[in-house]
This record gives structure tokens, sequence and C-alpha cells, in this order.
């Protein structure tokens, strides 16, 4: 059973705003009518098109979030090197 496709793309939004060049990924499942979703509580743009009687295609921009991580090397971290060979 195909249980869906997922591709993925960045699109800056909005005029100024709070949302102006936030990064979101375009999200596009196949499903059979009547079978479960989860769809995030923040996707926007959701849409469902009925592509026959069997299938349907649900699509929705799900935000991106930036995690940055610091090269903390410089700095103590308390670990304990024994854990890490």
């Amino acid at each position: 059973m195909h249980t869906g496709d997922r591709s993925g793309a960045t699109t800056p939004v909005g005029p100024r705003g709070s949302n102006w060049g936030r990064q979101y990924r375009l999200v596009s499942e196949l499903r059979r009518p009547g079978e479960r979703l989860s769809i995030p509580d923040r996707a926007e743009n959701v849409s469902v098109d009925v592509l026959s009687t069997q299938m349907v295609r649900v699509t929705y921009l799900s935000p991106l979030y930036e995690v940055s991580f610091e090269d903390d090397a410089e700095e103590d971290s308390g670990a304990d090197p024994r854990y890490f060979g």
C-alpha cells in the first residue's frame, strides 16, 4: 500500500510581518478516504484534493525551525570523557 509522498521545499511567505522569510516544508500525502493523517498544529494552507474515489491528496506547509549548534570545545561541558570513545 502506498502511504504517501513527501516533498521538501522552502518558501518565504507574507508581506512584511512576523512570518517574512520564514522557511516552510511542503508536505503532500496520498491517502485513501477514511485513513487517518496526523497534521501538525502549526501547519498552514491545508488543502484536500479528491483524486479519485480511491485516493485523496492532503497538502500543507509545515514550518521549519532553525537550531543552531555552537562550538563549545573551549568550554568545559562537564561531560564525563569516559562516555566518548
